[in-house]
């Protein structure tokens, strides 16, 4: 046995069962997936431990009556455990794979062959004995059937945390497909990975940075169980992305609406909730699901105003006045590395927005000319539906400007009850006084966090506000 997971209780119980039953049979045991991926941040969930069994053969393994694929599920202390058997000579072979298991067979060898992309828990090191994989051929059709399998499984009447990881499961399956596809000498199936080679397509100008903000999205669920944007939207506006590429020629085939409907009806038995969405869109094209409808607007700097934010826009150029400093939270990316961030209220005479200005654009909180009522410039942002209603993020390729030149005063008066910047910890104890002191009560001990941001009451297990998004302080 792998005597580091031997130490893990889990682990060694599952492969002591194993032994016990099949001992005589199994040549080696795997585990893959993000229980064993060691390089994801500490406080990675890790709800699914999946392990392949590779036997000699499946004659000694027990089937289900209605399959001849052999496989256990079972949950042990809240973790969901997936137990797939193979013969040695089926993960050798493709068509032998497809009766044995109900996984790719390209992506398994990939899982299987690569020392970084699973461990080896138990028996002989077969890795070396595999199909090589320098001239592998994927099956693109079947690996985005299956980003798509989990994206519908998102889509249940009843939103609970499990649609949510069906969710980020779609996520991460569609970016693998976008990775092995853009660059088909792409060999890795970890997360990390997957991320890393995603930021990089990125920068190359090969796809768009929303799928990046997507991807973020999905990390942040695995390590907090809370989305920073509201689910629904999120999810929608995901698989209209997704559909938009399928009748784009940005992967593997275009599709119309009537091919991708056939599609989406032909995969997996029918992935119904898919269908069904896909129905309601009047077109498919990149051009009407992202710009025309989502954020088709042509404004120059003088007409945009806060009014005219809706979720999606991409390259907005506003200018306003800070009307309140919110504080700076930090975050661990999937591949490990810190991020920042900080936000803040901006106003203009047709309304308020929050604005999210990510890693070092968060440095402009240090200024001195950072302060309530001073007028400033966000150019290059983008909008999304947050918790509290939309906002305007300001990342890699967007800025901000302080004070800038050449603006109409009259359109952004000074505002009438100006503040002065206030400290995370003093705001937030400023709110807990007010909310204690408005219900009658004094020295009570409080058994719930409220935002610092918003002043929505939070429960104190949560790391994130609920409403707005904002890390809540440590209770």
């Amino acid at each position: 046995m792998n005597q580091k997971y031997v130490r893990d209780p889990l682990i060694k119980n599952i492969l002591d069962d194993l032994e016990s039953r099949f001992s005589g049979h199994i040549v080696s045991v795997f585990g893959i997936g993000s229980y064993f991926d060691e390089r994801l941040p500490p406080n990675w969930i890790k709800n699914d431990v999946d392990l392949v069994v590779i036997v000699d053969s499946l004659e000694h393994i027990p089937k289900q009556d209605w399959t001849e694929v052999r496989y256990e599920k079972k949950k042990i202390g809240g973790k969901e455990i997936w137990v797939g058997f193979n013969s040695l000579q089926g993960v050798k072979d493709r068509e032998q794979f497809r009766k044995e298991s109900f996984a790719n067979f390209e992506w398994n060898l990939l899982d299987l062959r690569l020392p970084s992309n699973s461990a080896l828990l138990y028996g002989r090191n077969i890795r070396n004995e595999l199909p090589k994989i320098n001239a592998i051929k994927f099956d693109y059709d079947d690996i985005l059937a299956r980003s798509l399998y989990h994206l519908n499984k998102s889509f249940k009447e009843r939103i609970t945390p499990k649609t949510m990881r069906e969710f980020t499961k779609g996520v991460f399956k569609f970016g693998f497909y976008l990775c092995i596809y853009l660059d088909p000498q792409f060999r890795f199936t970890s997360i990390v990975k997957i991320a890393e080679k995603i930021r990089q397509l990125v920068s190359n100008n090969k796809i768009d940075s929303i799928i990046n903000s997507y991807l973020e999205e999905a990390v942040i669920y695995r390590t907090i169980s809370q989305f920073k944007s509201e689910f629904k939207s999120l999810r929608d506006d995901f698989v209209k992305l997704a559909f938009s590429l399928l009748a784009s020629d940005s992967i593997h085939q275009r599709l119309n609406k009537t091919e991708l409907i056939e599609l989406l009806s032909e995969s997996f038995s029918g992935l119904g909730y898919l269908v069904r969405f896909a129905r309601k869109l009047d077109v498919l094209e990149p051009s009407k699901i992202v710009e025309d409808e989502d954020f088709g607007f042509v404004l120059d700097d003088s007409q945009l105003r806060v009014i005219d934010i809706k979720p999606n826009m991409k390259s907005i150029t506003i200018y306003g006045r800070i009307k309140e400093i919110y504080g700076k939270f930090k975050f661990e990316r999937a591949d490990g590395n810190k991020g920042q961030g900080a936000s803040f209220l901006l106003h203009d005479p047709t309304g308020n927005i929050r604005v999210v200005l990510w890693d070092q654009h968060s440095k402009v909180f240090a200024r001195n000319e950072f302060n309530v009522d001073e007028l400033v410039k966000i150019l290059n942002g983008f909008a999304r539906k947050g918790r509290a209603g939309t906002e305007i993020h300001v990342g890699k390729y967007g800025s901000i400007i302080l004070a800038p030149n050449g603006v109409d005063l009259a359109k952004h008066p000074e505002l009438k009850d100006s503040k002065t910047k206030v400290k995370y910890s003093t705001r937030y104890k400023e709110v807990i006084a007010r909310r204690i002191l408005s219900i009658g009560v004094k020295n009570a001990k409080v058994s719930k966090l409220i935002c610092p941001f918003c002043g929505s009451m939070c429960s104190s297990q949560l790391k994130f506000c609920g409403t707005c998004g904002e890390p809540l302080p440590k209770s």
